[in-house]
């Protein structure tokens, strides 16, 4: 995702701490609607701003992401041509992406040549309204909690959070339950809060529904396909934004979580820190306890203290795999993908998992609401997520 990766880095500015508790709210627009709890604090705090209707351009999320939270020069580049993914031409509806990159449509390359050369004509500009991201294949992770939103593909029957955003519910069941002991969240305990969204959490995410490691443009390695962001994601969260203890290794308390996932501000006395990288090569920011920080594809590739292939949903009845074995998808049935070599139903066409029940995937017709919308699904393009039906309706 990440375009000019192999130039010489720049050096970040120096900045001061967030300011305090600044809302720069634009009329119409309800911050608890940006799904990402970073963004919301970039954006609550005055550092990642936007136009009228809420859209942010690619540099704009960089320099937030760099200059606000100390993120590396890599990093934030990486981060910012990944989710800025619409061309003008789609700015408004985000229907189609087109990423400006090499390889995958004509204008995305065109683009690239120009932004090569320091062009910064309208054609090369990206966008992404961060008050839009909801049911974003683009953008949304492979699985999540879905406490801030973007919990539309998940297995409760009965919605736990009402179709309202942020979700203490939610939060109680992935956050508070995992703190320690002394109400502390732990690197430890993040990899365990991503074990439960692996098992319980949301699939709204282009990487959903793929199977086994994948090229993810702007790297030169494979990363496993549903879990790489989830495990990047949480833990550079901790690397930005968790306190040290006696020892200098990093944690959250459960106030700052709340801070950050349910009122999307930074936790009280946070101050800045170089943080991320995308290879150790790159070279990484040393963390308070004296190791170098973890790169995103150490990130991406941590190991998680549960079965990583394991089927979701399967503790609470609602049944997703059919318990056929298989090598390629062509092994399984109607409107089943192969995933860690079981057949497994797809997303129906509102993008909602389906269930097997009496010998076949039925979709379901629940239907989801987020703060006072309903929600939709729009199949990622460009390149296209597996999908079991020949027309994607967008909802």
């Amino acid at each position: 995702m990440a375009p000019r990766l192999s130039h010489a880095l720049a050096l970040v500015p120096v900045v001061t701490a967030f300011k305090s508790m600044q809302n720069s709210t634009i009329a119409g627009k309800n911050p608890d609607d940006i799904l990402c709890p970073v963004l919301a604090a970039l954006y609550n705090n005055g550092a990642l701003q936007t136009d009228e209707n809420g859209d942010a351009e690619r540099a704009q999320i960089k320099s937030a992401l760099k200059e606000g939270i100390l993120c590396s020069e890599d990093l934030s580049e990486f981060q910012s041509a990944g989710i800025a993914d619409y061309a003008w031409t789609h700015k408004f509806d985000q229907q189609s992406r087109d990423r400006c990159l090499p390889g995958l449509t004509l204008s995305g390359t065109h683009c690239w040549n120009k932004w090569m050369v320091g062009s910064t004509a309208r054609d090369v500009k990206r966008y992404l309204n961060i008050f839009n991201m909801d049911g974003l294949e683009t953008v949304e992770h492979g699985f999540s909690t879905g406490v801030r939103g973007g919990n539309c593909n998940s297995p409760e029957e009965n919605d736990p959070c009402n179709g309202q955003y942020p979700c203490e519910a939610l939060f109680q069941k992935y956050y508070v339950a995992n703190a320690d002991s002394h109400g502390r969240i732990y690197r430890e305990n993040i990899l365990q809060i991503i074990c439960d969204a692996m098992a319980h959490g949301d699939r709204s995410g282009e990487f959903s529904y793929q199977d086994g490691e994948k090229g993810i443009l702007g790297l030169s390695v494979s990363l496993p396909a549903r879990q790489w962001q989830m495990k990047a994601a949480m833990q550079g969260w901790l690397s930005a934004f968790g306190r040290e203890d006696s020892s200098g290794k990093l944690y959250f308390t459960v106030d700052d979580a709340r801070a950050m996932l349910m009122e999307g501000r930074a936790p009280d006395g946070w101050t800045p820190r170089r943080w991320g990288c995308i290879t150790k090569l790159g070279g990484c920011p040393t963390m308070p306890d004296g190791t170098k920080d973890l790169s995103i594809v150490e990130q991406a590739t941590s190991v998680l203290p549960c079965d990583e292939s394991q089927a979701w949903w399967e503790h609470s009845g609602r049944k997703t795999s059919t318990g056929q074995t298989c090598r390629r998808d062509r092994d399984c049935g109607d409107k089943e993908l192969c995933l860690s070599r079981r057949c497994t139903c797809g997303k129906d066409r509102n993008g909602k998992q389906m269930l097997h029940s009496n010998g076949s995937c039925r979709e379901q017709t629940d239907q989801r609401m987020w703060n006072g919308r309903t929600c939709r699904s729009v199949h990622a393009d460009n390149p296209d997520s597996p999908s079991v039906w020949s027309n994607d309706i967008t909802v």
